[in-house]
Parts: structure tokens; C-alpha cells; sequence
């Protein structure tokens, strides 16, 4: 028995060494000219961005592959086939097509944030067909990101510009640049935004657009709600009373998050609007907010963090800091004075102001390491300039007392015409603010014994500062300038290096700058 098994293993291996030397009766083909990778196909798309009502540029010969020396050759040897959605857009390599009419193509019904698709290099000679992937990006025409820029136009008119952010692809990394649009509301809309320009804020309003955001202008005529995603104007405030414009209306400053709006003329009374839930009803009362008894004179408001941290005012008639205060993203919004609290220690009476102090800002803090929310006012007193950070109970408005928190003085002189800008949404400790002084832009880091170091140094003086948000968030400063510079810096928050992205000029005083989006936080004296 075990002669006849061993019998059929010599068998076995008789009959397989024969399949392995068997070479066969075959016909190998030359491949013929082949394009040469320059990306990984196998792991990394050729990617491919476009803007609706811009052209979209396909460039992958040359950038993606190759064919080298023989470019020429491959001319008549190689056909191309561009399938987006199941259907052909193109048969050329190279080649450049409106955003629009791809997406139409691809039966695309909106701008999505991207869509894969497949190359195909096709050797019409031999029939090999090289596959590579596509990714291409989709946006709308005024998308996330990009700025909307305030400035002075002429006397009694407001120029408003975009500043619009493209991106491209240099090998993996992608590069952020912009381009300015000057005067485009004007381009677009034939008429110019009444009054001479005061302020921009981010307009956190989802029934105006819930993506690109909406912007708030306040003008020396009226305030108004500039549309994001199609840069119309959606309404004029002054129409939004519920009986009537008011008397003398006059505004100075302004802002909108979420149901809660208000208004701050140049004369000191606050107008509040509450909408409602769904966002369809809510019109600014007609009467100015009452607070108490005393009365108030407000016309400026601070930023806001957040959707629950509504701004803090200075009331100048009495001398105190009154805090806004809502829930639920806007709703049942109060206007309510800082009281004494019923501890022993409070280096600075925050209900009572001394008259020598001049109050030049006030912002809400937020430390992203810690989680503490707090609060804090720079004021001028006996020729020094100091920062006071306090906290207080929301219930009854009592400030909280804190032995280890003291006015600090600030190595610096600043005053209300300088612009001040602290990081309340930066992912590092909040411990670092940014001022421009002139022309000059230092930064002063509370972590290293109030260390004053000198920035960036431009041509002209600077009117505006931001970070950006919604992209490379803190990683990018924009700067507006009287003489109507605006540049965008990529800059390093601890290592104080700085690398200029963009300039343009909008040619007139930059009164404010908006980035667009629905994001909270951004830090913009």
C-alpha cells in the first residue's frame, strides 16, 4: 500500500513540474508609449476646484503625469475620457471649462463640496487605458471664508468690496490666496450702502443663509444686512420697527446673533428685536430698551464667543458695565448692570467707575485649555493703561470675588484710537493679546511677565485687525489699513513670524472687515 502512494506522489510531481516548463504558444505585445505618474495614482486624486461663474482649469498632463520627451507623440497616439457622475465631460486632456457648465454636465443641480470622478488615457493604437482618479471640489460663487470689506467711498457713501478666497493645489499642499473684488456690491447691485461706514460684524442669521453667513453693517445712516451667499442687501433695518422708525435714528454700533438683535445709536439708547423660534416673526420694538430707573448711554457693543455670550456695553452716563444676557440661542435676552458682590475683595468697582478712568475696551475671554469663561476691561487711569479680568454670577449679577485677580498694568499706553484685539476663541491658552499702534502691530503675551513685542510693521495705519475662523482657524491675521490697504498674513501665535498671502488696496479708509460663514468667535476691533 505504501509502494502505490508513493507511486502517485511521483506521479503528482512529475505532472506539475511539467505545467511549470510548459512556456506555452504566446504573442507579447509592446505597450508602446505609456504616460509617467508624477502623483501615486493608487493613493492620491487629481484634484480639480472650481467656482460657479469662474473657470474651472483641468491641467493634470504635466502637473499629475507626463509623457516627457515625447508630449508630442503621445498627441496622436492618446485619447482622454473625463466621467463624472456615469457621465463624459470632456475628451481632452488639458483644457479649461465653466464651473457651471460642468456641474451641468455632470448633472450636478448645486455647487456640492466635491464629486469623484475618473481620467481615462486611452492608447488608441493598442487599446490600453491608463485610469486615474479625479476629485473635483465645487463652490458657490461667494463662499465660506472669503471677506467682505467696508470702506470709505466718498463723503456720504460706503464702498463694499470681497476680498475672495481661491485655493490650489501645489503638489499635496493646498494653498490659500485672495483676490479682491473692489467696489463689487456696487457692480453687482448699481447703488452704493447710504452713510459712511462704522462697522462690520458677522450677522449670525440661518434664515438669511445657514452656510456663506450674513453681514452686519452699521453706517452713519442706517444699519443693514448684507447677504453672504448672493451679496444683495436682504433688508435695511430702519424698515424692521414694529411702529415706525424712531425719532433721531442715528446708529452707532450693532449686532445680530441668532433671535437676538440690538441697536445702539449714536445718542446712547439700546433697540432690541426678538424673533421668533423659526426665525419668520420679530420686529425691533419702537421704544428704547428700558434698564432701570437711572437710565444708560451706550453706543458701543463688545464681540461675542459664542452663541450663549451675547456682548458686554459700557453705560456712560453712570459708570458701570451692563451685560446682555439670553438662553437658547437668543431667546427671552435681558439688559442688566453689574452689582457689587458680598465679598470683601474687588480691586476695581466694575458697577461704579471712578470719572478718572477712561474705558477703552471690553470683551468677553475664553480659555480652550482651562474651560473658563470669564470677562475682561482695559481702562486708562494715571497715564497707564491696565487689564482687569473679572467673573460674575448670572443669576443676580453680583461680580464674584477673586483674591488672585488684579488690575495689571500694561506695558504700553493705549487708548480707544488704537485697535485692540485678544484671542477669545484661540485653541491655546487665552493668554496673548494683539494692539496696533500707528502702523505698528505688536503683541503682548500675559504668559511671559506682559512681554511687548513688535509684529509686523505696514505702510499706513491700521484701522482693522481680525483673525480667521472658519478656515486655518488663528493661523491666518488680516489687517486693514486708513490708507485702504487690506493684507492677509499666515502667521505663528507663539513664534511671532508672519509670511504676507495677499494684498490689494479697496483706495479709501478700511472701516471693518467680515469673514464669511456661520461660526462663532472671531476677534475683529
Amino acid at each position: 500500500m505504501k509502494n502505490i502512494v508513493l507511486l502517485g506522489c511521483l506521479l503528482l510531481a512529475s505532472l506539475l513540474t511539467g505545467c511549470f516548463k510548459d512556456e506555452g504558444n504566446y504573442t507579447y505585445k509592446d505597450l508602446g508609449l505609456a504616460p509617467k505618474w508624477i502623483i501615486d495614482p493608487n493613493t492620491e486624486p487629481i484634484r480639480i476646484n472650481g467656482t460657479q461663474g469662474e473657470m474651472m482649469k483641468f491641467m493634470p498632463q504635466g502637473k499629475d503625469f507626463t509623457f516627457g520627451e515625447d508630449s508630442v507623440a503621445a498627441l496622436d497616439i492618446f485619447r482622454y475620457e473625463w466621467e463624472v457622475n456615469g457621465t463624459i465631460i470632456s475628451e481632452e486632456s488639458n483644457f479649461e471649462m465653466k464651473t457651471d457648465t460642468v456641474m451641468a454636465r455632470a448633472n450636478l443641480n448645486k455647487a456640492e463640496t466635491g464629486v469623484t470622478g475618473i481620467l481615462r488615457i486611452i492608447n488608441k493604437q493598442n487599446g490600453i487605458t491608463y485610469i486615474g482618479r479625479a476629485y473635483l471640489g465645487f463652490r458657490p460663487k461667494f463662499y465660506i471664508g472669503s471677506f467682505v470689506v467696508v470702506s470709505d467711498k466718498n463723503t456720504d457713501a460706503t464702498k463694499c468690496s470681497y476680498f475672495r478666497l481661491k485655493t490650489r493645489y501645489d503638489g499635496p499642499n493646498l494653498v490659500y490666496e485672495y483676490f479682491m473684488e473692489d467696489d463689487l456690491y456696487y457692480q453687482m447691485n448699481g447703488e452704493d450702502i447710504p452713510g459712511k461706514p462704522l462697522k462690520i460684524r458677522n450677522c449670525l442669521a440661518p434664515h438669511i443663509s445657514s452656510t456663506s453667513g450674513a453681514s452686519l453693517i452699521t453706517t452713519t445712516e442706517g444699519v443693514y444686512q448684507l447677504n453672504n451667499e448672493t451679496f444683495t442687501m436682504y433688508t435695511d433695518m430702519k424698515d424692521e420697527f414694529l411702529n415706525g422708525t424712531p425719532d433721531n435714528f442715528k446708529p452707532a454700533d450693532a449686532f445680530d446673533n441668532l433671535r437676538l438683535s440690538c441697536i445702539a445709536t449714536q445718542d446712547g439708547r439700546i433697540f432690541k428685536r426678538q424673533m421668533s423660534e423659526n426665525y419668520l416673526t420679530g420686529k425691533y420694538l419702537s421704544d428704547p430698551y428700558f434698564i432701570d430707573s437711572k437710565g444708560y448711554k451706550v453706543t458701543k457693543f463688545s464681540t461675542y464667543v459664542s452663541r450663549d455670550r451675547e456682548p458686554l456695553c459700557f453705560d456712560e452716563k453712570n459708570r458701570r458695565v451692563l451685560i446682555i444676557q439670553s438662553e437658547n440661542n437668543g431667546m427671552n435676552a435681558t439688559i442688566r448692570p453689574l452689582v457689587k458682590g458680598d465679598g470683601n475683595y474687588y480691586p476695581f468697582p466694575l458697577w461704579e467707575i471712578p470719572a478718572d478712568v477712561d474705558v477703552i475696551h471690553l470683551c468677553p475671554t475664553y480659555d480652550r485649555k482651562t474651560y473658563v469663561s470669564g470677562n475682561a476691561i482695559y481702562y486708562n487711569q494715571g497715564g497707564k493703561t491696565y487689564k482687569y479680568d473679572f467673573r460674575f454670577s448670572s443669576s443676580d449679577m453680583k461680580v464674584l470675588e477673586n483674591t488672585e485677580s488684579a488690575p495689571v498694568a500694561l506695558p504700553v499706553y493705549l487708548t480707544s484710537e488704537d485697535i485692540l484685539m485678544t484671542f477669545g476663541c484661540y485653541s491655546g491658552p487665552a493668554n496673548k493679546m494683539v494692539y496696533a499702534k500707528g502702523n505698528e502691530i505688536h503683541c503682548i503675551n500675559f504668559g511671559e511677565n506682559y512681554s511687548d513685542k513688535l509684529w509686523i510693521s505696514v505702510d499706513s495705519k491700521v484701522t482693522v485687525l481680525l483673525y480667521t475662523v472658519v478656515y486655518n482657524s488663528y493661523k491666518y491675521m488680516v489687517v486693514g489699513c486708513e490708507n485702504g490697504d487690506v493684507m492677509v498674513y499666515a502667521v505663528d501665535n507663539e513664534l511671532l513670524t508672519y509670511r504676507l498671502v495677499s494684498k490689494a488696496n479697496v483706495g479709501g479708509r478700511v472701516a471693518g472687515i467680515n469673514e464669511t460663514g456661520f461660526y462663532y468667535g472671531a476677534d475683529t476691533f
